[in-house]
Order: structure tokens, then C-alpha cells, then sequence
């Protein structure tokens, strides 16, 4: 393998790593959070056949290693989930938000790309002097 496959692969993977550990932070922190999540959306006023229903329903009866370990598979199919605040599929509604992403992700590499090349040019044309060192 070539030096700069090696990097890329070995950063490709330190990339995935990182995701997974950020996920499972996530998890484990909301997992924290005091009270119940099914009291919370049903209410103070609820009651036990509910709360367990609702429970079943979401698999928030399941060992929290289990819950995660199906998210997971979930999320790497594009599967997120249902939202609690509005029953609609989590994937549906990051969908809805990707096209103004990615135009703003568009406008925004068109602005800085040409800057950063000007930049690094004149930074190595101008190599040691204070216009180098202002830019690094």
C-alpha cells in the first residue's frame, strides 16, 4: 500500500472510531438524565399501563446495551428511529434539512477554498517574510 493510502485508511478508521465513541457518549448521557423519559412525553397524570405500553412500544424496557447495539445496527442502514416529539422517522426528518446543508456547505467551500489557495501561494512566494508569518 502506498504511504498516502495508509494515511487516508488510517484516518478513515481514527474517523470511525472517534464517531463511535462520540455515539456511545451520547447515549450513555442521555441515558443519565434524571426522570423518565416515558412520564416526561405522557405525563405526571399517566398511568402504569400506559407508561408500560409506551415503554414496550419505544424498547425502553430493553437493557440499555441492547437499545444501543440496535440503534447502531439501525443507524448504519440509515434507520435512526422514530421521533418521540413527533412520531416521524428521524432519517425523514434530517432529509428534509440535507439539500440547505449541503448549499451552504457549497457556498461556503466556493468562499474559503480560493481563499486558502491565494493564501498558501503568496505565503510560499513570500516565503520568511511577515506577510509568511501573518498567514501561518
Amino acid at each position: 500500500m502506498t504511504p498516502i493510502l495508509s494515511v487516508i485508511f488510517k484516518r478513515l478508521l481514527i474517523g470511525l472510531l472517534t464517531l463511535w465513541i462520540v455515539t456511545i457518549i451520547i447515549f450513555a448521557a442521555i441515558e443519565l438524565l434524571p426522570g423518565d423519559i416515558a412520564t416526561e412525553m405522557l405525563g405526571q397524570a399517566a398511568t402504569e399501563e400506559s407508561l408500560a405500553a409506551f415503554r414496550e412500544k419505544h424498547d425502553l424496557n430493553r437493557p440499555v446495551h441492547e437499545r444501543y447495539f440496535s440503534w447502531l445496527a439501525g443507524a448504519m442502514t440509515g434507520d435512526f428511529g422514530i421521533s418521540l416529539a413527533n412520531q416521524r422517522p428521524i432519517s425523514e426528518l434530517i432529509g428534509h434539512r440535507t439539500a440547505n446543508t449541503f448549499f451552504l456547505a457549497g457556498y461556503a467551500a466556493a468562499i474559503a477554498v480560493p481563499i486558502a489557495v491565494v493564501s498558501g501561494m503568496l505565503a510560499a512566494l513570500y516565503n520568511g517574510s511577515v506577510f509568511d508569518r501573518v498567514l501561518s
